[in-house]
């Protein structure tokens, strides 16, 4: 299967990327998978070009932010699901959910769900 490992780089244009996709790549390799990897700053046109020159089966998604928007990874969930890509974890509602924690907490809370009570020292 192609898949393309989607990550963020800390400035467009960086070779550097987190050691992780690395070790995803070798683990899909070894699976007998044809991964590519996929590094993306902040800029939207280098993502669908990228992605529309890959034409993978499914992205692996290691996106955890977009540029400086701290929601980037919300709308990168969002432009896969408009691109009509199978992708990796969850969708843009989750992606928003992981984002507000306060959310997240009631919505746990609610369903009896167990989360660590953490309270900001004073």
């Amino acid at each position: 299967m192609k898949i393309t490992i989607l990550t963020y780089l800390e400035h467009e244009g960086d070779k550097k990327h987190d050691v992780v996709v690395d070790q995803v790549a070798d683990a899909l390799r070894q699976a007998g998978h044809k991964p590519s990897i996929l590094g993306v700053h902040g800029d939207v046109r280098k993502l669908i070009n990228g992605l529309s020159r890959r034409k993978p089966e499914l992205v692996f998604n290691l996106m955890e932010t977009f540029g400086n928007n701290q929601l980037g990874a919300v709308a990168v969930v969002g432009l896969l699901d408009l691109l009509q890509l199978r992708y990796t974890g969850g969708g843009p509602g989750e992606f928003y959910l992981q984002e507000d924690k306060a959310l997240t907490k009631k919505l746990l809370a609610f369903d009896g769900i167990n989360y660590p009570d953490f309270k900001a020292k004073g």
